[in-house]
Formats: C-alpha cells, structure tokens, sequence
C-alpha cells in the first residue's frame, strides 16, 4: 500500500455489522467528519476518524479513493463534546460547520443539526478545518482505537448509536458502549445512503493495488465491480463509469476491460452490447471506450486477448454452446468452438486456462456442476459434482495453484457470497475460504495466472 496521490476514507460504520466498502474514483464526494485532539491540548495520544465499518475494518477500507476541490475560508466553531476513548479523546458529534463549498445532506439545513455536514477531502485537510487542538486522524489511529473497542470484528456496534431511529434495521450489534455514538450520515455524490452507513475521512493518502488482477461483479442494478485480493481476503470497489444496468458478466486483460450490457436504443428498444473499457490496474483506473454490438448474447464471459472473447450462450433446446467472439469488428462476430453437455445451464464466468483447458460451472433445476473440457476438441474431461454443496456457483478464480468458487447464495441469503477453495485432484473436496457481505454474480482474471487445471 503506498501513501501517494489519493483521498481515501478510512470505512464506514454500516445498518448491518458487515464490512462496507466504498468506491474510489476521481471525484468530487463529501463525508461526514470526525476530529481528534492533538497532543497539544490533550497529551493523551491521538485518536482519528473512522469510516471502516464493524467486522474487518481496515482489512476493506484501507484503500478506498476520493477526490474533491481544495476549498478554504473561515468559520467558527459553536463548541463541542468530547469522548474519551482509551488514551484518545475524540469530537462526540460529527464536524457540523458550515464550511465554504461543504454540503448538508439533500441540501436540507435540518440535516446539519442531525448529522452534520459533508465535507471533501481536500476540504477536511485545509489548515483552518480544524479547530486549534484539534486535527483530521490518521491509519495509525483508527488501529489503536479498534485495538481498545476489541478488535475489527466487534468495534463497530461498540461505536454506533443504538436503535432505528436514525439508523436502518437491523443496526446489528450497535450499542453505543464507547460514546463514540456514530450517525449514519450518508455521502455526497448524488446524497446516497443516508440511515445506512456513516462515512468519514482520514488523513492519508494511498495508491489502489489490485494485484491479485481478480475482479468480481455485482448482481445489483447497476452492477459494481470490486478488486478481490485472496490474501487479505480485501474488497476494493473500483470507480468505473457508465454502468447503468445489472450485469452478470465481466472480462478483462491488463489493459482492457468488458462488462455486458443492455445498450438501449430508445425508451423501449435495445440491443446486447460489450461495454469495453481502457483500463490501468495499479492504481486502477478505467475510461469509458465503446459498446460492442453482441447478438448472440450471455451467460458468462472470458478474454483471450483484445481481441477475441469467449462467451458460452444458451438455447431454447437446453443446449449450451461455446463461442470465440472477434470483437476487433463491431458488430462482434461470433464463432462456434463446441457444444457443452445438454441440460445443463451456464451460471456464471468461466476460466480458460494456460494448459488449454475451459473450466465452467453449470446447473439443470437443483442440480450444479463444475466440469472441464479441453478447449481445442470441446472433449469433456472432469466432471464435478457440487448439488447440495454450493447454491449459485456463479464465477471461478485461481490463486496461487488453487482454484477457487465464487458462490452467491441465491436461494438462502442472495446478498451473501461465500468463496469456497476446491481441490483439483479426487475428491475434490471444498473447503470454504471467505464470506462476503455483498451479492457476486461473475468473476475475471487475467489469462495468464490460470494456470490450474483439474486432474482426473
């Protein structure tokens, strides 16, 4: 993680006691504030702003990016509560000046007296923000205070005001025990998330690093796209423009990335496209480049190149069938490789791997499968069992020699996906590897780092 060239928020205090994790981007958006006594007033060590929320708060939050105008001028501070939490003293309700440029949310002054005021980046480190004493927390903080409260798993709910008053059921675990009492505030980029999660800033500034080049997408309306790093198990949701539809599918190299869309002619008409995008991985940045016109359609996705993707497209007759995909001409032309065992449907993002193997995952009513086949002959080569294992097995990733299940659990708790790590060898047994608070409907990775196949 390197401290350079980025805003980022800390976390963010959320309704359930889950991890939040928030996008980063090259844009103007506005947190709420907490502050910090500084040793010159209080010589009790320092404290910061917390914007993680209550399980693995650093562990989601400690790459998020944001961005906003430098903005200065004067105010006054009405005055404050102060909380002692440990060795630090913190501001007990949130920033509520009326800064020059900052922001109420919905633009309501009512919402001041409540939750105070939304402030940028740049704003919050503005040498006149802080009153004297007082300064804009750090990383090293926001450890210390967590270390007090108990750690990450447990801090939030010790820091959330208790009840539904302010706070969206459930408030999961929220009691308020530090007196840190924070309110869910919301943000400002369109004024989002108010009674679900309270966001505040830090002082540092950090570089995006999606090394691991996994990237998962969102079943959500639109679809997010998140950075997965395996060994820290750390989500970073990436700022991609544009997305304005769900989309189960998702492809991308080291410079390009596609997300399948409906791209819609007018209010009643549309037709399938590729929204391709140039992309940067470390830091990640992406700009819009073009639709591309696809009318064969999805489930699932996987790059060969720039210039050649693999898509997997179902039929009336319950057939699914693999196709190369030239994307080099618009519109793309597709090219039939293979048929894939009958009755069975496509769920998610597929792996071709560097020893020429196409990995998928399928399911027929109650029954899922993850099989093999050879992706020169189309022959069929392992076929996996996973019925009464996984619910919605709908994306496939490898790290480090191991291949890996990105599971949503459709039928039981949608908003909830479980990674489970499969063995490549008999009987290929799973082990489950993490569990994320967020619905994950597809998968990607560079071709290169899959390098794993099953062996029968």
């Amino acid at each position: 993680m390197q401290f350079k060239d980025r805003k980022i928020p800390l976390g963010g205090l959320n309704k359930d006691d889950n991890p939040s994790v928030m996008p980063d981007g090259d844009y103007s958006d506005a947190h709420n504030m907490r502050i910090t006594s500084s040793d010159e007033q209080h010589g009790a060590g320092m404290a910061e702003t917390l914007q993680g929320e209550v399980e693995e708060l650093i562990r989601v939050s400690a790459e998020f990016l944001y961005y906003g105008g430098a903005i200065g001028g004067d105010f006054i501070y009405d005055g404050f509560e102060e909380v002692r939490i440990g060795n630090q003293v913190w501001m007990k309700r949130n920033v509520d000046i009326n800064y020059p440029g900052s922001k109420v949310f919905n633009d309501d002054e009512s919402n001041r007296d409540i939750y105070g005021g939304l402030y940028t980046w740049d704003q919050a480190m503005e040498e006149d923000f802080c009153p004297p004493g007082w300064r804009v927390p750090n990383e090293a903080d926001v450890d210390e205070l967590l270390e007090y409260l108990g750690g990450a798993l447990i801090a939030g709910g010790k820091m959330k005001v208790v009840g539904t008053e302010v706070w969206i059921e459930p408030n999961t675990d929220a009691d308020d025990l530090s007196g840190f009492s924070a309110l869910p505030g919301g943000w400002f980029d369109a004024f989002d998330l108010l009674g679900e999660m309270g966001l505040f800033w830090i002082a540092e500034e950090f570089d995006t690093d999606i090394s691991s080049n996994i990237l998962l997408v969102t079943g959500e309306t639109p679809s997010k796209i998140y950075a997965y790093n395996p060994p820290t198990k750390t989500l970073t949701l990436l700022d991609v423009p544009g997305i304005v539809d769900r989309s189960d599918d998702i492809a991308h190299t080291v410079d390009k990335m596609w997300i399948y869309q409906l791209l819609w002619l007018n209010e009643s008409d549309y037709v399938l496209s590729y929204a391709e995008y140039d992309i940067s991985l470390n830091p990640f940045s992406a700009t819009f480049n073009r639709n591309i016109i696809n009318y064969l359609g999805n489930p699932g996705l996987s790059a060969i190149d720039n210039n050649v993707l693999v898509e997997i497209h179902t039929f009336g007759d319950n057939s699914c069938q693999c196709y190369e995909i030239d994307i080099s001409v618009d519109p793309a032309v597709p090219s039939y490789k293979f048929h894939l065992l009958p009755n069975r449907f496509v769920t998610g993002d597929y792996m071709i791997t560097t020893t020429g193997k196409l990995i998928v995952t399928t399911n027929w009513i109650e029954d899922m499968w993850i099989t093999q086949y050879d992706y020169t002959t189309g022959v069929m080569e392992v076929d996996i069992v996973l019925t009464g294992l996984v619910e919605g097995a709908y994306g496939l990733f490898e790290y480090d020699g191991e291949i890996y299940i990105v599971d949503n659990l459709i039928i039981t708790d949608p908003d909830t996906t479980k990674i489970w790590k499969i063995d490549n060898t008999p009987p290929y047994g799973l082990t489950l590897f993490d569990t994320i608070l967020i619905p994950i409907y597809g998968a990607s990775q560079l071709a290169e780092y899959i390098i794993t196949d099953f062996i029968d």
